[in-house]
């Protein structure tokens, strides 16, 4: 496998077109110039792959030996997304009972409704504040989802001013949040969570930051995507308006060493 420049995206996005996420995380991702590629040729490129932080992306042709080659230096432990049957049977393949399945569900955005979410924003618990994401607030978020945002931003700041978040604050101190975790052009993901704190659990916090967020979206006619990771998630989906959910896998291996016990 060969270095390509990820000036060079052109020659290569159009193996990526059938991914799930092309829209909302590869294509803006790599257009930002985040992240690595790797192909099996230079000049014609058939296999890729295509890495950013916490998440690698195959592409192309799976029936070659640049493939398996590729699904071998694949490091452990990291998720990574394929398009299709063909490549999860190589990976079968490859790792076996090694390979650890990550179920995931895809919401449809078609039917959002931004009436229904504007209603949902009114829910908003008495003596909070439902605003902008700000830099007192961003810097409040958990380590975990602070250093997402670094990795993939800079720092936090920068979210801030390419990116679009919503924040409910209990006085000066961060309850929940909602913003898009990775950079987007018209299309982008939706990241969510609410402090763990006792207090603020089913309180509709999720629900409120989260319509906010969408509803803005909307409201510049941008696409906001759900991608759920539990059924908890799906159930806060199917609430904000999105329907049609569609099953999907990702994937990582676990050493040898971790395989064993």
């Amino acid at each position: 496998m060969h270095d390509l420049d990820i000036k060079q995206w052109n020659r290569v996005k159009t193996l990526f077109e059938t991914h799930r996420l092309y829209k909302s995380i590869i294509s803006p991702c790599a257009q930002s110039e985040i992240g690595t590629l790797s192909v099996d040729n230079i000049n014609t490129p058939s296999v890729v792959k295509y890495s950013i932080p916490m998440m690698i992306f195959l592409a192309g042709d799976c029936d070659t030996h640049d493939a398996l080659a590729l699904v071998r230096s694949l490091p452990p432990m990291t998720v990574f997304v394929v398009p299709d049957n063909e490549w999860k049977s190589l990976l079968i393949k490859e790792w076996g009972r090694r390979l650890v399945t990550n179920q995931r569900t895809h919401m449809g955005h078609k039917n959002l409704d931004i009436e229904h979410l504007r209603k949902l924003k009114r829910e908003l618990p008495v003596d909070f504040n439902l605003k902008k994401l700000d830099t007192s607030a961003i810097y409040q978020i958990n380590d975990e989802y602070k250093k997402q945002i670094e990795m993939l931003f800079g720092k936090p700041e920068n979210l801030i001013a390419k990116g679009i978040g919503f924040c409910i604050l209990d006085g000066e101190k961060l309850v929940s949040v909602a913003y898009t975790p990775f950079p987007f052009i018209d299309e982008f993901e939706v990241q969510v969570y609410t402090e763990n704190n006792p207090e603020y659990r089913r309180k509709g916090f999720a629900t409120v930051v989260s319509a906010a967020l969408i509803e803005y979206g909307l409201d510049n006619n941008l696409v906001p995507h759900w991608d759920a990771a539990n059924q908890s998630s799906v159930k806060l989906a199917i609430k904000l308006g999105y329907n049609n959910p569609q099953p999907w896998e990702a994937f990582y291996y676990q050493s040898k060493s971790q395989n064993s016990f």
